[in-house]
């Protein structure tokens, strides 16, 4: 009976501590501080909006995840013209299609950080991409930084006018746990 005891106080311990340490790998996206810029050979701006869990602990890679999503009404171009145009059906049809979501699948560490693995639904395509990131953990403001690209076109971006194929995009999200 005390064994019995014992032993219950022990798996309860460990499910426990268990719990408290992925606890400790959920960050939270600091609201409005977070910044997401884009640019092509002839347009560049930013979108916000951007919700979701982001589950990172650089020693538990196996268990990261993210999972997020923008808002592309928030879509900015600095021109409300060429704005209202990136909105439009043949650009990022803002009206069927209202987000942007990314869903990771897989982490690993690599030369100049890390690299999430996922896939990334624009409009009705979903195609596989790769982020290479940086994160700064021991900064007063833990921040993720990354970058990459992407070809336009192969999301159904295809528009008129010759804003280039390239969109290279930016991003800097400060967490707080």
């Amino acid at each position: 009976m005390k064994t019995t005891k014992l032993l219950s106080l022990g798996v309860l311990f460990l499910v426990l501590s268990t719990s408290a340490m992925y606890a400790l790998i959920d960050w939270k996206i600091m609201d409005n501080d977070y910044v997401i810029k884009f640019e092509t050979k002839k347009a560049s701006g930013t979108i916000s909006g951007l919700k979701g869990v982001l589950h990172f602990d650089p020693d538990n890679l196996a268990g990261a995840n993210m999972d997020v999503t923008v808002d592309v009404n928030t879509l900015d171009l600095g021109n409300g013209l060429k704005t209202k145009h990136a909105k439009a059906d043949d650009f990022f049809d803002v009206e069927q299609y209202p987000t942007i979501h990314f869903k990771s699948t897989g982490f690993k560490k690599v030369s100049s950080g890390y690299q999430v693995d996922g896939n990334l639904t624009l409009k009705s395509t979903t195609k596989p991409i790769s982020i290479l990131f940086t994160f700064e953990s021991k900064a007063s403001v833990p921040t993720f930084l990354g970058a990459f690209e992407l070809n336009r076109t192969d999301y159904g971006l295809t528009g008129k006018g010759s804003v280039g194929e390239i969109l290279k995009l930016n991003i800097k999200v400060p967490v707080s746990k």
